[in-house]
């Protein structure tokens, strides 16, 4: 699910501004997510500081699922020369561990990131909000990825990889391609380890039934990126899989 271009929400008869349209996408269904979301929200105070503290205030969450906080930044008149306040928000999620922006090359810093970080300009009932022309506030949207954590109930899914990643400093972001998909894409199962480094990750055999390749699944490589450090490892398996075994990857 994609945020939505519109930064009005409609509550009652009224029109209400939202600086923020966070939506949920679970990484492994490309859907929605399911279970709780809960969602805290902090400002950055003394401004400029990188100190973040509560700010006590609620998200809605509209109804197709989208994070936002109605009126958040008005004032009855806003000062012309005030300058937009950094705020963030972090998530608690019942089945996942969110994967935050990070400017960081490390792919998995994000799983470890302080939260998902938007500024917001002060405005009052004169600004101007209209987003078909330039606009003195501007909303932030985006999506957010929630990757599958240990407790993530995959359903009727039978085939999984589990193990320990080795050597890391933290929770690890571990990868597989489907092992059987000679339809030529590039899908990857990504989930995320408990603080123990322990891993489950299913086997998706993409389309098992191809001309081209009737019966043999492919190598599947199974590699895990450490939170932490950025440093990785990785196994290969060939068919058959040994799925009775806990497979170890060492971070080196």
């Amino acid at each position: 699910m994609t945020a939505i271009p519109a930064q009005f929400l409609s509550l009652g008869n009224g029109l209400i501004f939202s600086p923020l349209g966070l939506s949920f996408e679970d990484d492994f269904t490309k859907q929605p997510q399911f279970g709780y979301v809960i969602p805290t929200l902090t400002i950055e105070t003394p401004p400029g500081k990188g100190t973040y503290v509560p700010t006590g205030i609620r998200g809605l969450f509209t109804n197709s699922g989208i994070l936002a906080y109605p009126n958040l930044g008005r004032r009855g008149v806003a000062p012309a020369k005030e300058a937009a306040r950094n705020y963030r928000v972090t998530i608690e999620a019942q089945f996942y561990i969110p994967l935050y922006p990070t400017t960081l090359p490390n792919p998995a810093a994000g799983l470890i990131a302080p939260g998902f970080d938007f500024a917001v300009t002060p405005y009052d009932d004169n600004t101007n909000l209209d987003t078909t022309v330039a606009s003195a506030v501007k909303p932030t949207l985006a999506t957010l990825t929630l990757l599958p954590a240990a407790n993530y109930p995959f359903g009727s899914i039978t085939s999984f990889l589990t193990g320990t990643v080795v050597g890391g400093s933290g929770v690890a972001l571990v990868s597989a391609k489907e092992p059987h998909d000679p339809s030529g894409d590039s899908n990857t199962t990504r989930v995320v380890s408990d603080i123990k480094g322990r891993y489950q990750i299913p086997l998706r055999w993409g389309n098992a039934t191809s001309s081209t390749s009737p019966t043999t699944p492919t190598p599947t490589t199974v590699t895990a990126v450490d939170s932490v450090s950025g440093k990785t490892g990785s196994i290969t398996l060939t068919f058959p899989y040994d799925l009775t075994k806990p497979l170890p990857i060492n971070i080196s």
